[in-house]
């Protein structure tokens, strides 16, 4: 009887102290936390995001994120990379380069919406000006401060929106000689699914044909 009640004991406590490793999630991106779920590299991908399901062609791996437990197809978000030979209008660069694509974000929730947009547009700005032949307007901060907002762009034309009827803008952080390094954009897409993309600043130049071609290819993901 000692015996059993030793052994029980002692099996009790490796159960307590095993669980915690059990319950551990793998480490984000990694081979057992894509397979965790269900993506898999060389392979057509399905990934549900608040009910709402994407498919993603062999050539394009998802790369999934999950706050809490992992649950196998779902996710809380995943973020793509596309090079931008995969926009056809879009003005030729070394497409071979990393930084010359756009890295795409599908979540289930959005950091900003059409109405928290309006107020930081309305709000007092270092400069505005009119750029004619990119088609932007450009608001500008204090150039001591070059993090993400320190310039915003917007199309001139008003008609230009978000799907929500929003205004379209790109939260641009700068270089020290006042040029955008990186420009990031997001919308609420009629599914109830959010999309940020993020693009060099110098690809501005084709912000129309880029903002097109990833409405199409988000569209062209979604199944159900």
């Amino acid at each position: 009887m000692r015996l059993a009640f030793f052994l029980s004991v002692v099996i009790a406590a490796l159960v307590l102290l095993l669980q915690p490793r059990l319950d551990r999630k793998p480490l984000t991106n990694s081979a057992g936390y894509l397979a965790a779920h269900g993506v898999k590299e060389n392979h057509v991908n399905k990934i549900s995001i608040n009910s709402r399901k994407l498919k993603f062609p062999a050539d394009i791996v998802p790369i999934p994120h999950t706050s809490g437990q992992i649950q196998f197809g779902k996710a809380d978000s995943v973020d793509i990379n596309i090079k931008l030979d995969r926009c056809p209008l879009v003005k030729s660069y070394s497409f071979s380069a990393p930084e010359h694509s756009v890295k795409i974000t599908v979540r289930k929730n959005g950091p900003i919406d059409d109405a928290s947009d309006r107020s930081r547009l309305a709000k007092k700005w270092s400069s505005t000006k009119d750029l004619p032949l990119l088609g932007l307007r450009v608001h500008s901060a204090d150039q001591k401060h070059l993090g993400w907002g320190y310039r915003v762009y917007t199309p001139i034309n008003v008609l230009i929106t978000t799907p929500g009827g929003g205004p379209l803008i790109y939260f641009c952080k700068g270089k020290q000689n006042g040029e955008p390094s990186e420009c990031q954009l997001n919308y609420k897409h009629p599914a109830g699914i959010y999309v940020e993309y993020s693009i060099e600043g110098r690809s501005l130049a084709s912000w129309r044909e880029i903002h097109s071609c990833v409405q199409n290819l988000v569209n062209s993901f979604l199944i159900s």
